[in-house]
């Protein structure tokens, strides 16, 4: 593979399931990166993907699991997975409000492209916490010297001081024009007044073996955009 098409996406569950059916069918990626998708909907999304990954991060009040998964449509080498809080492997949270789910990561390695896929601990109002910061610490100890892209929901906002630590070891890709990675309308936030909340959360990260290009975040898609690149090594 001398170049691999990527694509990042929160899909907020089974809220958009047939938007984002219809978007991945349309985009053909090579790597599809899913965050917040839950267990039971993996193979209806992701059926063009034959090989799945997937880490649960929290449970919803039916028990149903989400998580963060990788499809490809090629075997990989090699996968790897860990949560950054310092919890035993085990233990799931119940999302609801003001309880956060598990930062849960999660790596491949597909023709010697490594991919690394996560859903970041949450905060309210895009703020910083403690506990934001201790798991981006455990995160960098785990990445260690891992080169690749690094793409999901960081939950951390273009510019405070926990992206500054992001950027002392990565690259950020997303183009510097966009202004929110939040869906413009289909975002809770935005269901009254339209882009009234912009900030930039979903990201592909690089590092210096790693070229990203032709990035692109699409809305409509679900209450995240999606983001699209192309990778190669360089």
């Amino acid at each position: 593979m001398s170049q691999m098409k990527l694509i990042s996406l929160n899909i907020e569950g089974s809220k958009h399931l047939p938007r984002v059916a219809d978007f991945l069918d349309s985009e053909k990626a090579d790597v599809v990166c899913l965050m917040e998708v839950i267990e039971e909907d993996i193979e209806s999304v992701l059926h063009d993907y034959p090989y799945r990954i997937f880490k649960p991060n929290f449970l919803d009040e039916d028990e149903h699991k989400y998580g963060v998964a990788i499809g490809s449509k090629t075997m990989w080498e090699s996968e790897d997975s860990t949560y950054c809080d310092g919890r035993e492997d085990s233990y799931l949270t119940y999302g609801g409000q003001g309880i956060t789910h598990r930062p849960a990561v999660i790596a491949v390695v597909v023709d010697r492209y490594q991919i690394v896929a996560l859903h970041f601990t949450w905060t309210p109002d895009g703020k910083m916490s403690l506990e934001q910061e201790r798991d981006l610490n455990r995160l960098f100890e785990w990445m260690g010297e891992r080169q690749g892209v690094i793409c999901g929901d960081f939950n951390i906002p273009r510019g405070n001081e926990l992206y500054q630590k992001l950027l002392t070891k990565y690259r950020d890709n997303v183009p510097v024009e966009v202004e929110s990675t939040l869906d413009p309308i289909l975002h809770y936030a935005n269901h009254k007044i339209a882009g009234s909340l912009k900030l930039v959360v979903d990201y592909m990260w690089s590092t210096p073996e790693y070229r990203v290009e032709n990035v692109r975040v699409v809305s409509g898609v679900s209450d995240h955009c999606a983001v699209v690149c192309s990778v190669e090594k360089t």
